[in-house]
Order: structure tokens, then sequence, then C-alpha cells
């Protein structure tokens, strides 16, 4: 399951109050022509300098969804033999048209082999999927759309091997999280450069849309950041920690997106959905309209298990998911509109049971529920969208 984060109401429900107001002086042309998902500019940012016959051809010619992206989460070591090909036909009886498959997972591993002389992603590559070209080329004859799932910043494995490209406590040793995690050090631009290269390696194998996660310093990571010892590499200059974070994260989106620039991608990020409050986004370093401004498509993670007792002046969100997403979309919306291109909103909705709530403190999340989810997005005219259930388990019984 994703990482679990609580989030806070009342900044949220003091701008949901004002975009409220201002949504109901606006036109029905307004609102039209407001819908997140249509923009009349190129969705692929490719300079004007770079001559089309020199982007990067990986013979996997998949086009994007002429009605959008509509999304489910595999596993990487279910995208091979038996289980591909379930999920396949799953595809086939509905309207889902994409996949999003790890190629570097929260673990930090990298799940399928790469075309790259970098020997870091090689000593860390496990072959979930043994052979890339052949996912790819499966995709490409039914015509789904592929999305590489990159983990940017969470890694169990090189932090241990290196702890000064992570984060040390006083004593000198490795910092964990009180989750037991342990994160790659998003002010060092090698940690840059890895990133970078394994992404440029899914595009060159063929996936057509690159998707950011864990694009972040570790959550509350502001309440312990003065006990730990860490490299600030080009931002030890500034001496606001959350503006040092909010520009290491900013740049790092940037680059990233600069380095794709020659492979005909496109760039998505994941948010979290409390990053959109000006009181939560020094911590982890995701300012809204700072990544929104850099990429081809924000997905902000909305699931309803993710807030906190009446956040968005909803009482019980887990249980009320129409009203959690409706209103996250408002206030999103607010955000989106001052961007020029503006990115496309794909959110990940939540097609999970989040039983660690407690017994009372959730519902099962049956077609039914998560079909609520997907009506209002629909409402707020976004078309695109992405179901996360840890162990790819969708039901065909959802209103899509």
């Amino acid at each position: 399951m994703k990482k679990r984060f609580l989030i806070s109401g009342f900044a949220c429900a003091m701008s949901l109050s004002t975009l409220f107001v201002s949504n109901n002086n606006a036109s029905a042309q307004e609102a039209a022509e407001s819908k997140l998902n249509l923009r009349s500019n190129s969705l692929l940012r490719v300079p004007v300098n770079i001559p089309q016959e020199r982007i990067y051809d990986s013979g996997i010619s998949i086009p994007y969804p002429a009605d959008g992206v509509k999304g489910v989460y595999l596993q990487a070591f279910r995208a091979k033999g038996k289980e591909l090909e379930n999920m396949i036909q799953f595809v086939k009886s509905t309207p889902i048209n994409s996949l999003v498959i790890d190629v570097r997972d929260g673990y930090g591993k990298i799940t399928m082999p790469l075309e790259t002389t970098n020997e870091t992603i090689k000593n860390h590559t496990v072959n979930e999927v043994p052979d890339t070209t052949a996912l790819l080329k499966r995709l490409e004859k039914e015509q789904i759309y592929p999305i590489a799932r990159i983990v940017c910043f969470g890694d169990r494995f090189i932090p241990k091997e290196n702890p000064n490209l992570s984060f040390k406590n006083a004593l000198g040793q490795l910092w964990y999280t009180d989750e037991g995690e342990t994160f790659l050090n998003p002010f060092i631009k090698s940690n840059w450069e890895y990133i970078a290269e394994i992404a440029i390696g899914a595009a060159k194998a063929g996936f057509k849309d690159i998707q950011l996660d864990y694009v972040r310093f570790p959550l509350g990571f502001e309440t312990v950041s003065d006990d730990l010892v860490f490299d600030k590499g080009d931002y030890a200059h500034i001496k606001n920690d959350d503006e040092a974070r909010i520009a290491a994260i900013t740049d790092f989106v940037t680059y990233i997106r600069e380095k794709l620039q020659p492979y005909g991608v496109h760039l998505s990020a994941d948010i979290l959905a409390h990053a959109i409050t000006e009181s939560k986004i020094g911590g982890i370093g995701q300012k809204f309209v700072n990544i929104a401004d850099k990429v081809d498509v924000v997905s902000p993670m909305i699931f309803p298990s993710h807030w906190v007792n009446y956040a968005l002046g909803v009482k019980d969100p887990d249980k009320d998911p129409y009203e959690i997403v409706k209103r996250y979309m408002v206030i999103e919306k607010g955000y989106i509109k001052t961007l020029n291109p503006s990115p496309i909103s794909r959110p990940w909705i939540q097609a999970f049971t989040a039983d660690f709530l407690g017994k009372g403190n959730y519902q099962l999340y049956t077609a039914d529920v998560i079909s609520k989810e997907i009506q209002a997005l629909n409402e707020a005219g976004v078309t695109e969208y992405l179901l996360w259930n840890a162990v790819s388990q969708y039901s065909t019984e959802i209103n899509f």
C-alpha cells in the first residue's frame, strides 16, 4: 500500500470556501472551458530546437489514449506470463486503457532490464520482468498505454551501501524513518543523475509516460532535520529550510524533464494531496504549482482513507469518498488554472479497503464505492484517473 499520510483540513477548508464562492459566479462557458483534461497546446513539452527526427525511436508505437488515460497499477512481478494475460483481459473488458508498472519500486529495486551502462542500476536490477522488450511488445499489440512508475528518493539499499547519499543521525549512523524507511538525499545531484538514468532506460525501452513517485523528502522531515547530518549541496546557502527543500525538489523535476526531452515521452509526477496546502509543503519539498509547472501530468493521491476526520469539512473521509474527491478537485482546479500551459490532472484514487484505520473507521471499497470517486472526478471535468491497489486486484463491476 502507498505510504499513509494524514492531512489537516483547516488550510484546505479555507481555500475550498473561497473557491466555491468564485465557482458559483463562473459562467457556463467558463465551466466548459475549465475542464482539467482539455488544453489546446501540445501535451508533450518538446523544445522547438530539437527536430522531431531526432526524437529517440524505441520501436514501440502506442499513442496517447484519445479519450484520456484510465489506468490501474500493476505490480512488476505480475507483468509477465499468465498474470499479465489476465490483466490484459481485464483491460479489454473495461474502459481501462493504461497500466502503471513499477520500473523502480518502493524498495529501490529495478524490476526489469534496462539499456544502461550505469553499474549501480545493473547491481540493483532484479528482473521481476525478465524481458522488458517482450512486455512492451505485448502491450503494443493490445495498444495498452504503458506508464513507468519510478520511485525517486525512497530506497532501502543504496543508503545502506553509502550513507553519505542519505541522512545520518548525530552518531553518524544511517537514519531511518519511524516506518523503517531510508531515503536518498534529494539535495545530492548524483542521486538525481541515478534516477535520470533509470528514467531514460525506461523511455528507451518503450514506456510512453515516466511517472515520478516519492518525489519528495520523507514525511515529517522538518521535525527531525535539525538533528540529522546530511549534505545540502548547492542549497546550503538557502537559510530557510522549507525553501531549500522546495527548491531542490523543483529543480530535480526540471532536471528530469530536460533529460527526457530527446526521448519523446510524457512526464508525470505523483503528489501527496496535502502538498496543495501551504502549511504542509515545506517539510517534504512538494510545492504543487512548482511541480505542476514542470510536468505534463500531475497525479495527486486523493485517497479518502488518508485524510483526518473533518478534513475538507468531511466528517469521516473514508466513508465519504465522493465528497472528498469533489472538494479536493475544487481546490486543485484553482491552482492549475494559474499555470500556462496547464498540466493534465490524472488523480490516483483509492481502490483498496483501508482496514489499517481500525474497526468502525473504514468501509469496504467495493466497486460501487470506487465508482463514486470516479463520478466525482467526472463531475469535476476530470477524464483521466489511476486506480491504486497494492496487490493489483480490481473489479470489472466498477463504473469506469
